[in-house]
């Protein structure tokens, strides 16, 4: 919505991150461990994790999706009347972190199709710690390389201060990136060397402003 904003004297500024405090760590080849940040689940789904079950029962690929989430009740509910298959190993995690950055220590891939808001701060954290993000191919996702996003469609509208577009992914092609990923090691290297040059000009170091 940068350019809803009527005045002159705009500048777009990211949410910088202290990438300091994420340790370097070693990788597989493939990405085998994907990681959903359902937090305290907002409205209409904001961060799209049905989308993300639904989608996981097209996956081919042995791998481990793991969920966090602290509300015990949401996950359960989504998952009323879904199929896992047996090639995903499917974790809910309710607990909390200390600290932040800890959340994204175990996994390869965060998968977030968000069904609406700009700012994600555990998109930008994933990417601190050498993550790839998939998310959908919509405003303002598109700062991401495009072959980290999945095709999205309204699927419906509700009232805040504006109305706000509810998107849905597809979720054979949400399946079908997340098996690109844990399949082709040349895109999985790649891509993470990509995460690394985007975490790098969202540190505090690239945007901290100073007088001098």
């Amino acid at each position: 919505r940068y350019d809803d904003v009527p005045y002159l004297n705009k500048i777009h500024l990211p949410v910088p991150v202290a990438t300091d405090r994420f340790p370097a760590r070693p990788a597989g080849a493939r990405a085998r461990r994907f990681l959903h940040i359902a937090g305290r689940p907002a409205i209409h789904d904001r961060n799209g994790t049905a989308d993300l079950i639904a989608a996981l029962a097209y996956v081919r690929s042995e791998i481990t999706v793991t969920i966090k989430c602290q509300d015990p009740q949401y996950v359960p509910k989504l998952m009323a009347g879904r199929r896992v298959p047996e090639n995903v190993t499917l974790l809910v995690d309710g607990g909390d972190v200390l600290d932040y950055w800890h959340n994204y220590s175990d996994s390869d891939v965060l998968v977030m199709p968000r069904r609406f808001g700009g700012l994600c701060l555990p998109a930008n954290e994933a990417l601190a710690a050498g993550m790839p993000v998939i998310m959908p191919a919509i405003s303002p996702n598109q700062w991401l390389p495009p072959d980290w996003l999945v095709p999205a469609a309204v699927t419906g509208r509700f009232q805040a201060r504006t109305m706000i577009d509810l998107h849905t992914v597809d979720h054979h092609a949400l399946a079908a990136l997340i098996d690109r990923f844990a399949g082709d090691a040349e895109f999985y290297t790649s891509s993470r060397r990509s995460a690394h040059a985007l975490a790098a000009q969202l540190s505090w170091d690239c945007l901290l402003y100073t007088s001098d």
